[in-house]
């Protein structure tokens, strides 16, 4: 957590503008660690985590769900040098903006860090793109369309399927592809650990069979669903 707060303080947010929800027996934990922060229990599992926090927000508010270690926000300039995002609020803004204009309820970011990647893409899309749960920004509409199902949509899948429902719903997936961050997405205590893997792998092929018009199976160092190309 301690990573994305810093990250956040560069960034110039205010400490109202945060809330860290944690699970009942981290709650005293985070509070003595982060006393000056909102700390607000929740429910275990991120899918579960992420349907409270909506329901703790009005209805129609704007909400930036971050990951807890994410090291550094920033835009790639060449394929060799980035510049760090030292003033987030104008970021969100702006994407705030783009969404209310392109009538949309959820935008992400680029879901990898390879400077040469993103810098291929156009800056700002709309068409169909994997919107990585890591960081993104969504207007609180509680649609039971594009809920997630905690019985059925759990696991590390779970923002491939968000990303699917979305574009059910709105026929786009705004992404800005020259906003990445730094983070580890197979950290300890997530998925690095044999049975984690292997559940993944797992439910990789399940998500496949499920959406084939979006997904395929990938088998290379780990099975895992791969959005496809959707015209």
């Amino acid at each position: 957590m301690g990573k994305t707060l810093a990250t956040l303080k560069r960034g110039g947010v205010a400490l109202c503008d945060i809330y860290i929800f944690v699970i009942d027996n981290e709650q005293e934990i985070y509070k003595k660690a982060c006393p000056e922060y909102q700390v607000i229990t929740g429910f275990l599992g991120l899918v579960e985590q992420r349907e409270f926090i909506q329901s703790f927000f009005p209805l129609d508010t704007y909400i930036v769900m971050l990951d807890d270690d994410i090291e550094q926000l920033y835009r790639p300039i060449d394929c060799k040098t980035k510049e760090q995002i030292l003033d987030i609020p104008s970021l969100i803004h702006q994407m705030i903006g783009s969404m209310v204009s392109e009538g949309v309820s959820i935008c992400g970011i680029y879901p990898c860090t390879n400077f040469k990647f993103a810098l291929g893409n156009k800056e700002i899309t709309t068409d169909f793109r994997y919107l990585v749960g890591a960081m993104y920004v969504i207007k609180n509409l509680r649609d039971p369309s594009v809920q997630l199902n905690p019985l059925q949509d759990t696991g590390s899948h779970e923002d491939k399927i968000r990303t699917i429902k979305y574009y059910l719903k709105e026929n786009k997936t705004l992404r800005y592809n020259w906003i990445q961050i730094k983070t580890k997405y197979f950290g300890k205590g997530g998925l690095d650990s044999p049975d984690r893997l292997k559940l993944h792998a797992l439910n990789a092929e399940t998500l496949c069979l499920r959406y084939p018009q979006f997904l395929r199976l990938s088998k290379k160092k780990l099975q895992d669903a791969k959005f496809k190309k959707v015209k």
